[in-house]
């Protein structure tokens, strides 16, 4: 462990009239960018110079993740950057690790970058548990770095792009290139700038594939997402049970509550194929061994604070949209508030009794109870054979009324679910159904598609109502604003409406 400088009241004279004024941080602009920056205009030849005289320290401000010795660095530029909590939170990566941290823990942590003691932040982080023990590396845009030369020559550290799961630009759906690995060591040897390093000093680029890409944008949107709710805490017992039901939903947990970890697995293993070559992703590999690596800790209760990065993965694995992980989130913290943790257990594992009692007391059809509770039929009338519950079948005859109305809310683009639960069909008649009818399943496709649009219209026109004088620059940075799927699937809409935004003055 590196030593913290011993306590001084003194610092250094920065605002000397003789010298030339600090330069102005950038919006979104990295601690680390920013002392590369005034360092260039420092004249020192040293980093270790530059270090001391704004950190009080040789080494720490070359930590580009989380740098110590803040305090120091506060009096040292006169708060010219704002106060350590502004610092901490808008500047380094912190802000992704507090969203995983009570209130209690995050106010003691940030108190900790007070000081040099990086084995204590470690510990509070989770970093040495996670293997996430070596320094992130330094990433950028190419296209962002052509556009920024026209303002900063040298170019400048965004920290949009230097979260351990950013490894895509939203702005310009592309890879970011990653500085060559520095070693091990907590700190960098220098002050780098983008557009200053030399063409050996960036990593060569790992073959992606387009589906790939298409990954690590979808990763890439959900952080951005995530990092709009700074003021949310994530509570770990809760998220497991939000993952836990999202797999159920997605078919990777048996109606009574085992989880098919084998399949569940093997999907996350495809989806993210190759992405463990990444700095910093290794431990995907560790998702094919018995115990699955990172997804078992998750996904088992087991004790520990785990690294934001691997939260993100399962988030954006299970969810494909963060309105949806929000959404669910908050109806299980309501139920473990008003109901208590027995009831969060019973949605998952507690529904062979609740089928007895539809179909036993309520006097409910087998068929409906199941598609009620969300159970495979077959799965449902077998353990009702077994617990010689009396089932009554009925004759499955689609009447001309009733095919009317299964007609009329396929071309309404109504959602295969809603529709079984209307009709009280299983899903798997409506799919079939439309299987046999392909004029009917294209007309059903397209509303549905108008439907959806017409949703994420809505919600980003919602956004800015809500936002108003704010750039789009900055409603993008809104969690689940929608543009993102606009851009993709509505882009015409988007054309047509975003001329008005534009102009919407900055602030």
């Amino acid at each position: 462990m590196t030593k913290s400088a011993a306590p001084s009241t003194e610092y250094p004279g920065l605002f000397s009239p003789h010298q030339e004024p600090l330069p102005g941080a950038l919006d979104g602009e990295l601690l680390y960018s920013w002392c590369a920056r005034f360092h260039r205009l420092s004249g020192n030849s040293k980093a270790s110079t530059t270090s001391q005289m704004l950190f009080g320290h040789a080494t720490t401000g070359l930590r580009h993740d989380f740098p110590g010795q803040l305090g120091y660095f506060g009096a040292a530029t006169g708060g010219h950057l704002g106060t350590l909590q502004e610092i901490v939170q808008a500047r380094t990566q912190f802000a992704l690790h507090a969203l995983f941290l009570d209130e209690s823990t995050r106010r003691a942590t940030e108190s900790v970058f007070q000081g040099n003691d990086r084995s204590q932040l470690s510990r509070t982080l989770g970093l040495s548990r996670s293997g996430q023990v070596s320094l992130t590396p330094l990433k950028a845009c190419p296209a962002c770095i052509g556009e920024d030369r026209g303002t900063v020559l040298t170019g400048w550290w965004r920290m949009d792009h230097q979260w351990p799961s950013m490894y895509a630009c939203l702005k310009h759906r592309c890879l970011l290139n990653v500085m060559a690995n520095q070693g091990r060591a907590h700190w960098l040897q220098e002050w780098y700038l983008p557009v200053e390093l030399r063409e050996d000093q960036w990593a060569e680029h790992t073959e992606m594939g387009q589906s790939q890409v298409e990954r690590l944008i979808h990763i890439a949107r959900w952080t951005e997402a995530l990092l709009h709710q700074r003021d949310i805490y994530f509570d770990a017992t809760l998220l497991r049970h939000v993952y836990l039901y999202q797999a159920k939903a997605r078919g990777w947990m048996t109606w009574d509550g085992a989880l098919r970890f084998a399949t569940l697995r093997a999907a996350f293993a495809d989806s993210h194929r190759g992405l463990e070559a990444l700095p910093g992703w290794e431990f995907i590999k560790e998702v094919g061994s018995v115990n699955g690596g990172f997804l078992g800790l998750l996904l088992r209760k087991h004790p520990g604070r785990r690294h934001p990065l691997k939260h993100v993965l399962l988030m954006a694995f299970l969810y494909e949209e963060p309105l949806d992980f929000y959404a669910q989130y908050e109806n299980s913290k309501l139920i473990l508030e008003t109901e208590g943790p027995a009831a969060l257990d019973r949605r998952l594992t507690d529904m062979q009794s609740r089928l007895i009692e539809m179909v036993e007391s309520e006097g409910k059809s087998a068929n409906a109870s199941c598609l009620e509770l969300g159970i495979p039929t077959t799965q449902g009338l077998r353990l009702l054979t077994r617990k010689n519950v009396a089932v009554h079948r009925r004759p499955r005859i689609l009447t001309d009324a009733l095919k009317a109305e299964l007609e009329a809310l396929l071309r309404a683009g109504t959602e295969r679910d809603e529709i079984a639960r209307r009709l009280k069909l299983r899903k798997a008649y409506v799919k079939d159904y439309l299987a046999t009818q392909p004029e009917l399943r294209n007309a059903w496709e397209q509303a549905a598609k108008v439907q959806l649009a017409a949703r994420y219209r809505a919600h980003f026109l919602r956004v800015l109502e809500d936002n108003p004088d704010v750039p789009i620059k900055r409603i993008r940075r809104i969690g689940g604003n929608g543009f993102e799927w606009l851009y993709r699937n509505d882009r015409e809409w988007l054309a047509e409406n975003l001329p008005g935004i534009w102009r919407r003055p900055e602030t």
